[in-house]
């Protein structure tokens, strides 16, 4: 007798309820339901269960580790604000104080043609015998036209410069030996010998202003030292130069 097999037929994938019926048959589901907890099987649990969840306590935070303790850098200083305040003056070389003329008024007269022309020098030495002034040629670009101005003791000590002028005329001391006057161009200028020089007056009719071309020139006081007077010209250069007769009166 022959027997014939039936053809092979794949096996079919159990189902939920067939592995569930095959865990039971092989003892293990109660394992699986230790494992997994009540409910595991069914996916969903009872109410007590909720209800115990939803009270359990929670769990403290976990406090973060302190940071480290690095040290902090120490701010870095602003620097001094500048100092604004005018430094003392070197106590070895003081500041020597301006000398100026008190002057009430102003006379102007044409001058002559003979006070044009005439030129008047002047001794270097004060009428008190305390000073000596020292005039020394600076050339300079215009050749030599630039004067420098020195005072000094008789005995030639104490030397001090007091300027350096264009085209200087003059100096003159004061009768008293207070102070002396000089020209540069037609600007006049006094000094003392203790003090720095500043403008007495300016020949603001000339065109440039005092400067060259014009000159100033011839200087006398008169009674008491009340008036300082000069000849000033408007440009010496010309063949009939024009000049007046200047009277600074002084209020002492």
């Amino acid at each position: 007798m022959t027997w014939s097999h039936p053809p092979h037929r794949p096996v079919p994938p159990l189902s939920p309820a067939g592995r569930i019926a095959a865990t039971l048959a092989l003892g293990l589901l109660p394992l699986a339901v230790v494992i997994a907890g009540p409910g595991a099987a069914s996916g969903t649990s009872s109410p007590a269960e909720g209800a115990a969840a939803a009270n359990a306590p929670t769990a403290p935070a976990v406090p973060k580790p302190p940071a480290a303790n690095a040290p902090t850098a120490p701010a870095v200083p602003k620097p001094p604000a500048a100092d604004t305040t005018t430094a003392p003056a070197d106590p070895k070389t003081p500041a020597v104080a301006a000398f100026t003329l008190r002057i009430s008024g102003t006379d102007r007269v044409e001058a002559s043609f003979e006070e044009i022309v005439r030129k008047i020098s002047c001794p270097l030495g004060a009428p008190d015998g305390r000073f000596r002034l020292v005039i020394t040629p600076s050339p300079g670009e215009d050749g030599q036209d630039w004067s420098t101005i020195e005072i000094e003791t008789p005995a030639g000590t104490g030397r001090r410069t007091m300027d350096r002028v264009y085209r200087l005329s003059g100096p003159c001391w004061a009768p008293d030996g207070s102070y002396f006057v000089y020209a540069t161009g037609g600007i006049v200028k006094v000094a003392s010998p203790e003090g720095s020089p500043t403008i007495a007056w300016q020949d603001d009719r000339s065109p440039r202003g005092g400067i060259f071309p014009a000159e100033a020139r011839n200087f006398s006081w008169g009674t008491a030292m009340g008036s300082l007077r000069f000849l000033a010209v408007e440009d010496p250069r010309r063949s009939e130069p024009r000049g007046e007769i200047v009277t600074l009166h002084l209020a002492r």
